[in-house]
């Protein structure tokens, strides 16, 4: 049996974008999701947050295949980034105590263009304006 295809955060902006995709390719797919509605029909459903180990167990051994800009950024730069894209101020609270906040944010697409071919075409800013406008104007 062929491997399946898990696609975390199914139902946002790239992950309703993505499945039918990849089932008309004949992939078989499992979506995570929140929001287990909307999700199009051939694609097996896991409605989680993935908070609880149980909920992870099944995941294990899974390969992770990144659709992204595969743009590197400060923390402090991705929060300047949504709040251009949002167009308005949206809050931060700065705890340097904090010791598991990532200095930096680095997504990796390369297992993507080994796989699939698929290289990145939009650059950050712009997905992030994108993935604003379908929040603004998409009801959940």
């Amino acid at each position: 049996m062929r491997d399946a295809i898990l696609v975390m955060g199914a139902g946002g902006f790239v992950g309703r974008h993505l499945l039918p995709a990849l089932v008309q390719r004949g992939e078989r797919v499992v979506a995570v999701t929140r929001r287990a509605f909307g999700v199009m029909d051939g694609v097996e459903v896991r409605a989680s947050q993935l908070l609880e180990p149980e909920d992870r167990a099944p995941l294990l051994g899974m390969r992770v295949v990144n659709a992204c800009s595969g743009e590197s950024v400060t923390l402090q730069g991705l929060f300047d980034a949504i709040e251009q894209a949002a167009g308005q101020y949206l809050g931060r609270v700065c705890d340097g105590s904090r010791t598991v906040d990532a200095p930096r944010v680095s997504m990796d697409a390369s297992l993507a263009r080994e796989l699939y071919g698929w290289m990145p075409s939009t650059p950050l800013l712009e997905g992030l304006r994108r993935t604003w406008e379908w929040l603004l104007t998409t009801r959940h």
